[in-house]
C-alpha cells in the first residue's frame, strides 16, 4: 500500500522506519534481497538553528522507494518524516508537477528554451534531502491513462492550498507523433482577499477550478513542434481559453526555439490567477562554431509580452517579462587545461547588466571568476577555486559587492564505501544570514 507520512512523534517515525527496513513492496523480498538503501545524513547549523536530516534511498527492480527524517529547532516541525514510493504503475509522496501541469500554473510564464513543453503531463517522485512541500498521489493502471491527485503543503503560518485532481489520457507515443488530453479538478477554495485600490487582475473569487486541455508534440523534417490548448471555469469564473505553440529547429550554425502562448483575460491557471497581459512570446538562438577543440559559444534570447517594443513597455509595467539577453563564451583547450570565458549582457525595461567571467579547469581542479553588474549600480564579483587530489577535494569561494563580502569553504571525501562533505558558507554574513555550516555523510547501496 502506498501511503504518504508527516509526523511529529519519535514512536511513529520509528514504526515507519522499522515498516521500510523490513522490504518495499512485500513481494520484492520474497523474489529476491534487496540491497541496503544508500543512507545520506546532513546535519545544518545557522542562525535559525540546527537541522538533522536522513535520508535512506532504496533501488529495486520493483521501483524506488525513499524516506526522509527531518529534526531540529530550525525545522517546520520538531520532527517529521516523509514517505515516497515510486513503482510500475504508482507512486506517491513528495512529487514534482511536469508538462501540462508544470506549464498551467504559469500559463505565459515560459521561455523558449524551457523543457516543460516536451515533458510528458504527470507527478514525478522528488526523493532527495528536500522533499518541497506538494504531495501527491499517481495511478497508472494502463499506459495511456493516469490519474493523480497533489497538494501543496501550508508553509510557516500559511494556509495549505486546496487538493487538486487530474485525469490524463494519451496515444501510444510514436517516433514523430504524441498527443495528450488532460483534465484537472481544483477543489474549493476560500476566496483570499487582496490589499491595494487596483489591480491589475481580477482576484480568483473561491469556490472550485476546473481546466481541461490536450497537447500534441510533432516531429517533422527535422523541426520539432508542440501545441496545446486549454479551456478553464468554475461556479465563480467564466470560461476561458489558453493556446501555445513552441517550435525547435536546427540551423546552419545553430538551434532556434520560438514559443508563443495567448491567453483570455478570463483564462485561470491552476493557481486561480489570470493573466495581466494576453500574449506572451520568446525567441531563442544558440549554437557553436570554431575548428576542432576551439570553440564559440553563443546564445540570443528575447521574451516580450503583446507586440509592443521589449525594451520600452508602457509606464509603470513589469518589465521582468521583457528582456533580451546575448552570451558569448569562448572555449580554447592549452594542453590538460581548458580556458572559457563567458560576456552577457542583459537588457530590459530597468537597464542593462553586464556580467562577464572566466573559468580554468583541467587537472588538478579550476578556478572561476565572475563578475556581474549591478541595476541600480556597483556589482558583484566571485571567486571560486577547487583542488583534487584523490580521494580529497578542497573547495574555496569568495564573493564581494554592496560593501561586504562572505567566503564558502568545503572538503569532500570520497571512497568507495563513503563520501563526506563539509562546508562553511557565507562566512562574514551576520545571523541570521551566516554563517551556515553542512556536514552530509554518504553511503553507497
Amino acid at each position: 500500500m502506498l501511503s504518504i507520512i508527516r509526523l511529529s512523534g519519535r514512536p511513529h517515525a520509528g514504526a515507519a522506519l522499522a515498516v521500510l527496513l523490513a522490504g518495499w513492496p512485500p513481494h520484492a523480498a520474497v523474489a529476491a534481497p534487496a540491497a541496503a538503501p544508500a543512507v545520506t545524513t546532513r546535519a545544518e547549523f545557522s542562525g535559525a538553528g540546527a537541522v538533522l536530516r536522513t535520508r535512506l534511498l532504496q533501488r529495486a527492480d520493483w521501483g524506488r522507494g525513499v524516506v526522509v527524517v527531518t529534526a531540529g529547532d530550525a525545522a517546520d516541525l520538531p520532527l517529521a518524516v516523509e514517505l515516497g514510493l515510486a513503482a510500475q504503475g504508482a507512486l506517491a509522496g513528495p512529487v514534482a508537477v511536469t508538462g501540462a501541469w508544470r506549464e498551467l500554473a504559469d500559463p505565459l510564464g515560459h521561455d523558449a528554451g524551457s523543457a516543460v513543453f516536451s515533458e510528458a503531463t504527470r507527478l514525478r517522485l522528488k526523493s532527495g534531502l528536500y522533499p518541497g512541500s506538494l504531495r501527491g498521489v499517481q495511478l497508472t493502471p494502463v499506459p495511456e491513462l493516469t490519474l493523480l491527485g497533489w497538494r501543496r503543503l501550508a508553509a510557516g503560518a500559511g494556509v495549505a492550498e486546496p487538493p487538486t485532481f487530474g485525469l490524463v489520457a494519451s496515444l501510444p507515443p510514436e517516433a514523430a507523433l504524441r498527443m495528450e488530453a488532460y483534465a484537472a479538478l481544483r477543489a474549493d477554495a476560500p476566496y483570499q482577499p487582496r490589499r491595494g485600490w487596483k489591480f491589475d487582475t481580477a482576484p480568483f473569487p473561491g469556490g472550485a477550478l476546473s481546466l481541461a486541455g490536450a497537447r500534441v508534440a510533432l516531429a517533422v523534417a527535422g523541426v520539432d513542434l508542440w501545441a496545446s490548448a486549454n479551456l478553464s471555469g468554475g461556479p465563480r469564473v467564466p470560461l476561458g481559453g489558453h493556446a501555445r505553440l513552441a517550435a525547435r529547429g536546427g540551423l546552419e550554425f545553430g538551434e532556434l526555439r520560438a514559443m508563443v502562448a495567448v491567453a483570455g483575460r478570463e483564462f485561470r491557471g491552476l493557481t486561480g490567477a489570470s493573466s495581466a497581459a494576453p500574449l506572451a512570446w520568446a525567441l531563442q538562438f544558440r549554437g557553436a562554431a570554431g575548428p576542432g577543440q576551439w570553440k564559440l559559444k553563443y546564445r540570443l534570447a528575447a521574451r516580450g509580452e503583446e507586440l509592443a517594443p521589449v525594451l520600452r513597455p508602457p509606464a509603470g509595467a513589469d518589465s521582468a517579462a521583457r528582456k533580451v539577453s546575448v552570451a558569448v563564451t569562448p572555449v580554447v583547450p592549452l594542453g590538460v587545461w581548458t580556458v572559457s570565458g563567458t560576456g552577457k549582457l542583459e537588457a530590459a525595461a530597468g537597464g542593462v547588466v553586464r556580467s562577464a567571467g572566466a573559468r580554468l579547469y583541467g587537472r588538478p581542479g579550476e578556478l572561476e571568476v565572475t563578475w556581474r553588474e549591478g541595476r541600480r549600480g556597483g556589482g558583484s564579483v566571485q571567486v571560486r577555486g577547487a583542488v583534487a587530489a584523490a580521494p580529497v577535494t578542497a573547495e574555496a569561494g569568495v564573493t564581494a559587492g554592496g560593501g561586504s563580502a562572505a567566503a564558502d569553504l568545503g572538503i569532500r571525501l570520497r571512497t568507495p564505501k563513503f563520501s563526506l562533505h563539509a562546508a562553511v558558507r557565507k562566512l562574514g554574513k551576520a545571523p541570521p544570514a551566516g554563517p551556515a555550516v553542512t556536514v552530509s555523510f554518504t553511503t553507497p547501496p
